[in-house]
């Protein structure tokens, strides 16, 4: 039950972050294409690679707790 209710939280963690990257990647986008605003651009990538860096954590404990 307990494990359930992680892998629920988890998917829901992840929802959420697909949701906010696609939203920082349009940012990303208008900084560069719109903006020409580099310096704003190298820290939304930092951001975006975090991000990534989190989701592969989530996919990791997901893969944990169904094994």
């Amino acid at each position: 039950a307990k494990a359930a209710e992680a892998v629920d939280e988890l998917e829901h963690l992840a929802s959420r972050l697909r949701a906010e990257t696609q939203q920082r990647q349009e940012a990303l986008r208008q900084s560069l294409d719109v903006g020409h605003d580099y310096p704003k651009a190298a820290e939304q990538v930092r951001e975006l690679k975090f991000m990534e860096k989190l989701r592969e954590e989530i996919n990791f404990a997901l893969e944990a707790l169904d094994a």
